[in-house]
């Protein structure tokens, strides 16, 4: 088959770009071919804000003469514009609560925005996916059919062995932002028993408060 991915970013640590990385290499070691349009060949604006609107545009703008595909898979809400502009079946896979996320970053007034063009996205798929039982939850309480279907895993990619710094080790791992809930990992570090070590792994807006 030939499959299209979207999705705002395909490179780096970060979950999304993580599991799009990983999905074009198993559906490429299973003979499909796939192509993938994100902001690391489509243009944007690389400023807070601006970013994911300026994909969104840009994308759309890009996808406008893309045809031939069997499967075009969006992830996340910013591109689904895009998805609904190429022929195939749709499947838009859902990384987070997209108008929670935008109140969290950008305030009230950007998240009413955002919820409308959220409802409207939504009914441009013809399958919903969404990564976590939480989100999953939310959409369907709102009258969407959305599949949990979780973040793969390649075992592989992991140590055979352990290495540990403390006996005692607690592990975050991702981006250091807001909306990763930063400040409640960092109020409920304060009251870990003396003998637990948190170690944070990760870059992101926060990480300076992080650091103090």
């Amino acid at each position: 088959m030939k499959i299209l991915l979207i999705s705002p970013t395909e490179k780096g640590i970060g979950g999304v770009a993580q599991h799009v990385q990983g999905l074009s290499q198993f559906l490429t070691a299973q003979n499909h071919k796939v192509d993938i349009i994100s902001s690391e060949n489509t243009f944007t604006i690389p400023v807070k804000g601006l970013k994911n609107p300026s994909f969104m545009l840009s994308s759309f703008l890009k996808t406008r003469s893309i045809k031939g595909n069997d499967i075009v898979h969006a992830h996340n809400i910013p591109s689904a514009l895009a998805m609904k502009n190429v022929p195939g079946k749709k499947i838009l896979s859902l990384h987070g609560i997209y108008s929670q996320q935008i109140t969290n970053l950008h305030g009230k007034i950007y998240s009413s925005i955002s919820k409308n063009y959220e409802d409207k996205a939504l009914k441009w798929a013809d399958v919903i996916t969404a990564v976590s039982k939480e989100t999953c939850n939310y959409y369907s309480k709102n009258g969407f059919d959305v599949l949990h279907v979780p973040n793969a895993i390649d075992l592989n990619n992991f140590p055979k062995k352990a290495i540990k710094k403390f006996e005692k080790q607690i592990i975050f791992a991702g981006r250091l932002s807001k909306e990763k809930g930063i400040d409640v990992l960092l109020d409920t570090a304060k009251r870990l028993p003396p003998e637990y070590n948190l170690l944070i792994l990760g870059i992101g807006p926060e990480e300076e408060k992080v650091r103090n």
